[in-house]
């Protein structure tokens, strides 16, 4: 059989050899040369070994840096990614395309023998495909959940379970030996080693102290997604860890809002808050949309507005029943029920928040709201008509309208805006995107194998989720974290509003075109979240449906890919302990579709909806209060600013929320745009064009927005597809 070769760039003026190799046999050594290589080998070319022939002189002022070799025989491709320069020494390349279970049986066992242990390790049992409900009966599902436990106990397991090349043995990895570094890996950079000097000296100084003191023990949270309840990110694998660049990065940015902070304490000591006006003085690094939102907050327009395109997009829906918890509301609104049947009235319920545990900062007691909105759609936009600010009606309870008081309708705003805080950080951002998106990363890194193009294209969807969110879990939701220092919230208060949540996420609500129809929202004016994430969820169903289309031949063949529905039953079983809806396998490849779809959105887009925005949002502390310090009114009349003043956060709270909001808005330096990827999934010859498709409809999206922002004051640009990074990264 006679194989062609292609080698990009070309390679035919810089002697190089190649040959073919199938297990022991081996083709025999041909030249590249311009007129076309051609090798005979009766085998299907597992390998390629590559040389460089040079004399001394040439070595030193030339190089051949080579992308990636094909070798074709009657329309099969086999594709080998070098992306490295080419030396004077024999280099063997695995073939590197993206292969499914049955095409890959030979190497395939090891690979995910490896994985299976993996997941043992941190308490995820044998795959649940067999039987799920005994399964489910039968796993404890509030044992221990393990990752930190699994770095202590093999330092770089992940590595080798992600490591095509499997060739370490898990017995070597439970002594600590460091395995090679995976082909595709859930950091970026194909160049940047894992290992630097900086994570040595962390995990040495890590390591010396866990065995100086008490073993690192991790406890699932009943109600909640599997995760690591606390701890730190250095304790994990150093594939998973945060590579060079992106620790210099966070603490870079760290230092800045630190001293930032720091200069407007000293700026303010012994000063307090006499009228809102005085809140300026600490509002010293603004952005231009913080600027905007500072001169028009009070604006019934613009705060209707934030329920549509700020940071928390998607929590407004139509109001298609008669509001049994605001029964009063028709002495206000004599003809609210029309409005309703006409379909002008929308509503936001934070009940969530109804009878949370309220707690003390610095020794003054704290206060909550579990708010009633609704607004109207009108031609000067959508606009709040009322609000109840407690779940209970009653006379100590009292509807607040436009037609108030002016101090005491934007103080009842204000009480919205604190809550919404809550349930934007809490639930929006944390839970929908940070917790669920960690679930799924580590299910599908380890149900399938390093070579399943799935996985291929997934891979960037998990790069620094886990860190992340470690981190996260150990300075702001912990016992002595943000929540329980600088807001309202009592002890474990915000557990019990995160597991309120969490049994209220279902499949529809995470899949972008059901959530919106459920909602009524779909002809809702100037929602441009609802129009970019609409027109990104469909740039990526069609890409996926692509990939699908490419390696699947029918239903058939998504049903019989263990790997595949292993992910989606682990996810199910274990990541999400069975309290969802979400399937727990997939029968056909429009289902599959819709199910990695979600996945890849909700790690990118719906991430960047909710967390760009929030130093804009709550840089101007009135229009995000982290917490109260007087409950909610029961006069009305009573209300004017100093009662205003009196219960907004003072400057600690202020100046902490302040800092933590644009530490979460900054971009990494080593940001990595979603539709990019390694060279060598890009250049795969299976999945370069759809890549590229891809990326070519993220672009004319990403200019619709920016044309659109031309007439805009305040352009709404958080999905801007050049600044939606691949994965969950900060």
């Amino acid at each position: 059989m006679s194989y062609s070769i292609r080698i990009e760039p070309d390679a035919s003026a810089h002697d190089i050899y190649i040959e073919l190799k199938n297990g022991e046999r081996l083709s025999g050594e041909v030249k590249v040369t311009k007129q076309g290589t051609a090798i005979e080998f009766n085998q299907e070319p597992k390998e390629i070994i590559l040389r460089r022939q040079a004399s001394f002189v040439k070595r030193i002022f030339t190089t051949f840096y080579c992308k990636y070799i094909e070798v074709e025989r009657m329309g099969s491709v086999f594709y080998f990614p070098v992306f490295r320069n080419v030396s004077i020494t024999k280099e063997t390349i695995a073939e590197g395309s993206g292969k499914l279970p049955w095409e890959d049986k030979q190497t395939r066992e090891e690979g995910m023998a490896e994985k299976r242990n993996l997941q043992q390790l941190v308490g995820w049992a044998s795959p649940p495909l067999s039987a799920p409900s005994k399964v489910a009966e039968s796993q404890n599902l509030t044992n221990t959940f393990s990752l930190m436990s699994l770095a202590k106990h093999h330092s770089s397991g992940i590595i080798s379970a992600l490591d095509s090349r499997k060739r370490s043995k898990l017995a070597n990895k439970m002594k600590g030996c460091r395995a090679p570094s995976p082909t595709i890996s859930p950091q970026y950079s194909e160049n940047e080693s894992q290992w630097n000097p900086i994570n040595g000296l962390i995990r040495f100084l890590v390591i010396f102290q866990e065995k100086m003191s008490r073993a690192l023990n991790t406890v699932h949270t009943s109600g909640l997604p599997s995760f690591v309840d606390e701890g730190r990110f250095v304790m994990l694998p150093e594939n998973l860890w945060f590579g060079p660049l992106k620790l210099l990065t966070l603490f870079k940015n760290f230092m800045t809002v630190t001293i930032q902070t720091l200069l407007r304490r000293l700026g303010n000591f012994g000063r307090t808050w006499s009228k809102i006006d005085d809140i300026k003085r600490v509002f010293l690094f603004p952005s231009k949309r913080a600027v905007y939102i500072s001169e028009n907050w009070k604006d019934d327009a613009f705060f209707g507005s934030q329920f549509l395109n700020g940071c928390n997009p998607g929590m407004i829906e139509k109001c298609t029943e008669f509001p049994e918890k605001i029964p009063e509301i028709t002495k206000v609104y004599p003809n609210i029920k029309e409005l309703i049947q006409n379909g002008k009235i929308y509503m936001v319920d934070y009940k969530l928040l109804d009878d949370v545990k309220e707690g003390v900062i610095d020794g003054h007691q704290q206060y909550l709201a579990a708010p009633i909105v609704l607004l109207q759609e009108t031609d000067e936009g959508l606009m709040p008509i009322a609000i109840q600010l407690k779940q209970e009606p009653g006379k100590e309870n009292p509807i607040f309208t436009p037609n108030d008081k002016p101090e005491a309708w934007l103080l009842a705003k204000i009480w919205v805006r604190n809550s919404d805080f809550y349930l934007h950080e809490l639930i929006s951002h944390l839970l929908r995107t940070h917790l669920l998106a960690e679930v799924f990363f580590f299910s599908i890194f380890t149900s399938l194998h390093d070579e399943h193009p799935i996985l291929r294209i997934l891979a960037a969807t998990g790069r620094y989720t886990i860190p992340i969110n470690v981190t996260a879990r150990a300075t702001l939701t912990n016992d002595t974290g943000f929540f329980m220092k600088y807001t309202a919230f009592g002890k474990a208060a915000q557990w019990e509003v995160l597991q309120r949540a969490f049994s209220q996420v279902s499949y529809k609500s995470l899949c972008l075109p059901d959530n919106l129809e459920s909602r009524g929202v779909q002809n809702l004016t100037n929602y441009y979240y609802r129009e970019d994430a609409l027109a990104i969820w469909d740039a990526i169903s069609e890409f996926l449906l692509k990939v699908i289309d490419t390696y699947y031949k029918d239903d058939h063949d998504i049903r019989r890919d263990t790997e595949l529905q292993n992910f989606f039953s682990y996810t199910y079983h274990y990541g999400l302990q069975g309290k969802t809806d979400l399937p727990q396998s997939v029968e056909t490849k429009a289902e599959a579709v819709k199910y990695l779809s979600m996945v890849m959105f909700t790690c990118s887009a719906q991430h960047a909806a909710v967390n760009h925005a929030q130093y804009d949002t709550y840089a101007w502390m009135p229009n995000g209060p982290t917490t109260m310090r007087q409950p909610p009114p029961k006069h009305k009349d009573l209300v004017d600013e100093q009662y205003i003043v009196k219960t907004l956060p003072g400057l600690a709270a202020t100046l902490e929320a302040m800092s933590v909001s644009r530490f979460l808005s900054q971009v990494s330096k080593d940001f990595v745009a979603l539709g990019t990827y390694v060279n060598a999934v890009s250049s795969d010859p299976r999945l370069r064009d759809s890549i590229k498709k891809f990326q070519t409809r993220l672009k004319a999206i990403g200019k619709a927005i920016k044309e659109r922002s031309k007439e805009q004051p305040f352009p709404y640009e958080y999905l801007y597809p050049a600044g939606i990074e691949n994965s969950i990264a900060i």
